[in-house]
């Protein structure tokens, strides 16, 4: 991750003038904001003063020692990064005292300051970085349920509709706030770079903001048709430029009553088909969705067949797999997808009939 370290304020704290005069010598080229104190006492006035985003001290000092005031710390802010210096070289203690305080890195005397003090800041001020950037993001998120929930507030007259929504949005959160905590996995493990877990963030973020943006929405029965004319009109405004030549959609309806399937909710399937025309497939201008609806063992049975399946990497099929699973649930349906066959994949829902149990 490459962060501004300007931005982010460092203290140093040790009682031996020298060492101190000597890491200051150290690191007066570093580009982030450094502080210095003698004693426990003076570090825990600039805390007080300053932003301080990470603490590097030694562990033996008189009146308050290195443990004691890094407690002092946790207790002001449990966000700051913590390393402490020290020549104790019981691990009994060490492991005890990391364990207590969420200490990043333990670095036992001599340490080297080029080799090994100077990297580990660096690598701790990106960690606090990121815990930053998701506590943010939970912070979004929260926001938004909030103000969710102020909209039932003020739409009494449609509580039902408002209340079936709001179980919506919350299952695509509850899907955003896992998928965030998988994906921060995976970057600390060094598995998923920092621009691939921004951009993964923000495609489900912004999919998440266009739902919410549309509501609340008004219940009305289950119309092939206008799903038909929905999808198509999103292809024709994508593809306007080439001569109002569109990809067709192509509807094969094999049941005579669609009202056994009212329990769908149409504007739910619409994004589900949009989010795979315009995510998972490259369709042209001559491209045929085949959209077929049919009755078989009890179950009402929805099949899309696609070709030319995009080549996306496997963070984004991991994303779309599991935005295109939660849609499914909140349409009350089990998804199906089939492997990949002659660059071509099928896509079933399948339903139960009204009064059936799954």
């Amino acid at each position: 991750m490459n962060i501004d370290v300007s931005k982010y304020n460092v203290l140093f704290v040790d009682d031996e003038i020298q060492v101190l005069k000597a890491i200051k010598r150290g690191v007066h080229l570093e580009k982030y904001n450094k502080f210095f104190a003698l004693s426990g006492k003076e570090a825990l006035k600039i805390v007080d003063e300053k932003d301080i985003s990470l603490i590097v001290t030694d562990m033996k000092m008189p009146e308050m020692d290195g443990l004691k005031l890094l407690k002092e710390v946790h207790e002001r802010d449990n966000r700051i990064i913590k390393i402490i210096l020290s020549g104790y070289t019981n691990s009994t203690q060490i492991i005890a005292t990391i364990n207590s305080l969420n200490i990043y890195k333990f670095i036992l005397k001599p340490w080297d300051l080029k080799s090994e003090l100077k990297p580990l800041i660096i690598s701790g001020l990106n960690k606090y970085v990121s815990e930053e950037d998701n506590q943010i993001n939970i912070k979004v998120a929260e926001n938004k349920n909030e103000l969710f929930r102020k909209l039932v507030n003020e739409n009494k007259n449609s509580l039902l509709n408002i209340e079936n929504d709001f179980k919506k949005v919350s299952k695509l959160n509850k899907m955003a706030l896992n998928y965030c905590y998988f994906l921060g996995l995976l970057l600390k493990d060094g598995k998923l770079s920092t621009l691939r877990f921004k951009e993964e963030l923000n495609f489900v973020e912004e999919f998440i903001s266009s739902y919410i943006g549309k509501l609340p929405r008004k219940g009305f029965n289950f119309d092939l048709s206008i799903i038909k004319k929905k999808v198509e009109k999103r292809l024709m405004h994508r593809n306007a430029k080439n001569n109002d030549k569109h990809p067709i959609l192509e509807v094969i309806d094999k049941i005579n009553d669609n009202t056994k399937l009212k329990e769908i909710d149409m504007n739910i399937l619409y994004l589900f088909i949009i989010l795979i025309v315009e995510n998972f497939y490259n369709i042209n201008n001559d491209s045929i969705i085949k959209f077929l609806v049919s009755y078989k063992d009890d179950n009402i049975i929805l099949i899309l067949k696609f070709d030319s399946i995009k080549d996306v990497d496997d963070t984004r099929n991991n994303t779309l797999y599991i935005m295109l699973n939660t849609l499914a649930d909140m349409m009350n349906v089990k998804l199906k997808l089939n492997l990949k066959k002659e660059n071509r994949r099928i896509i079933t829902l399948v339903k139960r009939i009204e009064n059936e149990e799954d």
